[in-house]
């Protein structure tokens, strides 16, 4: 018994949440995290997509560009997949950002504003020592869920675009709400 389209969409979902809960992507500090969205869209798109680097020189009217305002905020198009003889309908637009909200005990702050991006370590005020975030969770919890899963169906849907009758589609990520 083969899945259906949905079930196979919601274990890429699934698959592609995972991948992205291994990326620490606090506000202002989400340029690996991009990246690893462009690449990732590139694999796993069935169809040649074009994502430009172009640093601020988004032209609106060219649909092939991304645009890329040094926040990093991207996107992609995806073209129709319509039977033949069916009119095309308008673009859908999908979009989420990529940040993920810092939730830190009070006294614990200033963890977020450090200069780095904040991997897996803190700092942990009390023993003076930058500590794994496995061994400090009860100091630091993260959001990000609703967004992070926002990302993850937008690579899940261009891994399957030629699996289901859509329109254009535009995916666009932004580094913060």
């Amino acid at each position: 018994c083969s899945k259906s389209i949905e079930e196979s969409i919601k274990d890429d979902i699934i698959d592609e949440f995972l991948k992205i809960c291994n990326f620490s992507r606090p506000t202002y500090h989400t340029k690996e995290f991009c990246k690893y969205i462009e690449t990732r869209a590139k694999d796993l798109s069935p169809i040649p997509i074009e994502i430009y680097d172009d640093h601020g020189t988004w032209k609106p009217d060219d649909p092939t560009q991304r645009f890329d305002d040094n926040g990093f905020n991207i996107y992609y198009d995806i073209p129709a997949n319509i039977p033949e003889g069916v009119a095309e309908p308008p673009m859908t637009i999908i979009q989420c950002h990529t940040d993920m909200v810092w939730v830190v005990e009070s006294g614990y702050e200033d963890i977020i504003k450090h200069p780095e991006p904040v991997k897996d370590r803190i700092y942990n005020k009390e023993t003076k020592k930058w500590e794994s975030v496995i061994h400090t969770k009860k100091y630091l919890s993260s959001l990000g869920g609703d967004n992070g899963i926002g990302v993850a169906t937008s690579l899940a849907l261009t891994k399957n675009v030629k699996n289901f009758v859509h329109g254009p589609i535009r995916f666009i990520f932004t580094t913060d709400e």
